[in-house]
């Protein structure tokens, strides 16, 4: 039982590593985007 909660806990941290290593690849395209859009509108 304890064991099953942990295997559970443990694919719950890497969904979440992974959803984070989404967010950081998102808000660096992000930087990306708006420095192009910077440089378009200047």
């Amino acid at each position: 039982m304890i064991l099953r909660f942990f295997k559970l806990q443990t694919s719950n941290f890497k969904l979440q590593t992974s959803n984070f290593k989404l967010q950081t690849s998102n808000e660096i395209y992000g930087i990306q985007k708006t420095e192009v859009e910077d440089k378009f509108i200047f």
